[in-house]
């Protein structure tokens, strides 16, 4: 016998005893029972509730003394192992952009299939989602994403010496990071609508502005926003890079709401319009949050991640450039929301509170 179970074996008595003790001052008629007619007591349900909690206490107490199981050793399967590429696809397209596209109804049907086998969510709610997807995801330029490919091979082609192609198991991995950003982008574009209360979106209404939508969209942003790091953990969790790639995605998530937060509190709320408060450094602040580090940095850093860079004073320059480049971005886009034609742009806001 172990020495916890020695000690647990000696416990017990003095529990149950102290119990008994208790028993005796807060309900003397069951302790009488107990000790002249016990089988009397089956019937009793203060009695009941007591010895449910006499045995709730030897439970815990039994699970705290038990020595606990050796934990398994960890699996060095990777969770890309579990994962089947369309690599036939993938090769028989010519252009990065057709073969990062072949990536998208994989990665589609897997976020289905979580919900469907880990979360038991039914056929309707499935259904929902995969129309959900389709809808904002696919029909954007796709810029964000493709960069991933480039920056890998570029980096591949650095440490080589030379111009190499990506393998296409390498292609298609990249294209899931490449797709976690068109995800999260989806995720900032179906919450913004709803904020801005804009009209349409990439040449279709708002998904918000849907008859059998309406704010279910406010659910459906974070739906989306949650399904990248399903994506990150299926394809690599068991990289040793995983927690800096999901702690990128995190903070650059968190730094794009901060610039959505100084866009939306740059005049009153519900007041008269003040350009006093909107200044050219407060500008600054939210094209810098608000776009440069997800559309600029993310997908540069995820490349230099995977890529094995691990020089923190390359991280801080290819930063300092990308917000630079989404500063212009940004400025450029303002530009066109204002002064482009819808039908141009893809793109129609709700102006009359302007007026």
């Amino acid at each position: 016998m172990s020495a916890l179970s020695k000690a647990y074996s000696a416990l017990l008595p003095v529990l149950l005893g102290m119990s008994l003790y208790n028993l005796s001052l807060t309900s003397p008629s069951i302790f009488s029972s107990l000790t002249t007619d016990p089988l009397s007591l089956i019937h009793d349900p203060d009695f009941l509730g007591v010895s449910s909690l006499c045995l709730l206490l030897g439970l815990i107490l039994g699970s705290l003394l038990s020595p606990s199981p050796s934990p398994s050793p960890p699996s060095s399967k990777k969770w890309s192992s579990k994962v089947v590429y369309p690599i036939s696809k993938i090769d028989a397209c010519t252009s990065d952009k057709d073969k990062f596209v072949v990536m998208f109804e994989t990665l589609k049907q897997q976020m289905l299939t979580h919900m469907k086998e880990n979360h038991e969510m039914p056929p309707e709610a499935c259904r929902w989602v995969g129309d959900m997807i389709q809808y904002n995801v696919i029909g954007g330029k796709l810029n964000r994403g493709i960069t991933v490919l480039a920056v890998q091979r570029t980096l591949k082609s650095a440490k080589k010496g030379k111009n190499v192609k990506l393998t296409s198991e390498e292609i298609a991995r990249a294209s899931v990071l490449g797709w976690s950003i068109e995800w999260l982008q989806a995720f900032f574009l179906v919450a913004d609508d709803v904020m801005d209360d804009s009209q349409t979106r990439r040449g279709q209404p708002c998904w918000y502005k849907r008859p059998e939508v309406g704010m279910i969209a406010i659910n459906d942003s974070f739906l989306l926003e949650s399904f990248i790091y399903t994506m990150l953990k299926i394809h690599f969790g068991g990289e040793e890079y995983y927690g800096r790639l999901r702690d990128l995605f995190l903070e650059v998530t968190q730094q794009t709401e901060f610039g959505q937060l100084l866009d939306l509190t740059s005049q009153p709320q519900g007041g008269p319009i003040d350009l006093n408060r909107f200044t050219e450094t407060r500008y600054k602040q939210i094209v810098k949050y608000k776009t440069a580090f997800y559309t600029f940095y993310l997908p540069i850093a995820i490349g230099m991640i995977t890529s094995g860079v691990t020089s923190e004073r390359a991280y801080e320059l290819a930063k300092k450039i990308c917000c630079i480049m989404g500063e212009y971005f940004q400025i450029q886009d303002d530009y066109l929301d204002c002064y482009g034609k819808p039908e141009d742009i893809g793109k129609r806001h709700n102006i009359a509170h302007l007026k």
